[in-house]
């Protein structure tokens, strides 16, 4: 039922998500490290842009998760004017990070999509799964703002403990825990003022916003977190690039 409460809020706000996401600038890119998506919105004419990077989990490549899990679709539902990337990732855990320097990869996309008026924007990490291991590498380059876990707390919580220590005044961390509810328990006790919530939902009030964690714990099924195309818009409604 709650599935199907948040399908009917994203259709009734975004009647076309299709016809939106093809509206859109998109962008491919071959490089060394494999592809790399992006796309806008559109009407990247002024002021300093954001960035969301979406990392995709295991089992996929990031061409098969950009065309099958709909991203741009689900980009364009969250009503964020911002750059999303995709970049390639490991599928397994035998595979090395693809990127393991968020700065690197950010390099090829502002340089070629020729956006370089995005550099010292805020920068967003979105990842499922699997993802956390290729985020946990770009923790301490000092670039990214908020991160966005679905379902990925597998490991490196200290990691990202202190990552968001460092600065919880402007950092922010968002953890959705299935599978990983251990793992958000445990951290969620080392901080006895982190939001902690039983189901996904929207709209976050302003105080959620300015929360520095905040984690939804319950049974929301891992892969349908991203393939059912409501749990990735929603929680980006959640984050500060959000108004």
């Amino acid at each position: 039922m709650a599935t199907l409460l948040l399908l009917g809020a994203l259709a009734a706000a975004h009647p076309d998500l299709a016809g939106a996401a093809r509206q859109g600038a998109h962008w491919r890119f071959s490089t060394e490290r494999g592809a790399v998506y992006a796309w806008h919105p559109g009407g990247l004419e002024s002021g300093r842009c954001a960035v969301v990077v979406y990392v995709h989990g295991y089992y996929v490549d990031v061409g098969q998760a950009w065309e099958e899990h709909r991203l741009e679709e689900q980009f364009a539902a969250s009503g964020i004017d911002a750059v999303f990337v995709a970049p390639e990732a490991p599928s397994g855990n035998g595979q090395p990070v693809s990127w393991p320097r968020l700065s690197e990869l950010l390099e090829t996309v502002y340089s070629g999509a020729g956006i370089e008026r995005c550099r010292g924007g805020p920068v967003v990490a979105v990842g499922h799964s699997g993802a956390f291991r290729t985020i946990a590498s770009w923790l301490d380059e000092g670039l990214l703002c908020e991160i966005v876990l679905i379902d990925a707390l597998y490991a490196r919580e200290l990691q990202f403990e202190r990552w968001l220590r460092q600065d919880p005044s402007s950092r922010r961390l968002i953890v959705v825990a299935d599978l990983t509810r251990a793992g958000a328990g445990r951290l969620a006790k080392r901080f006895p003022d982190a939001l902690r919530l039983p189901r996904l939902r929207a709209p976050a009030t302003a105080d959620e916003r300015r929360a520095p964690l905040a984690i939804f714990e319950g049974a929301f099924g891992h892969f349908a977190l991203i393939t059912e195309g409501t749990a990735l818009p929603l929680l980006l409604s959640w984050s500060r690039l959000s108004t």
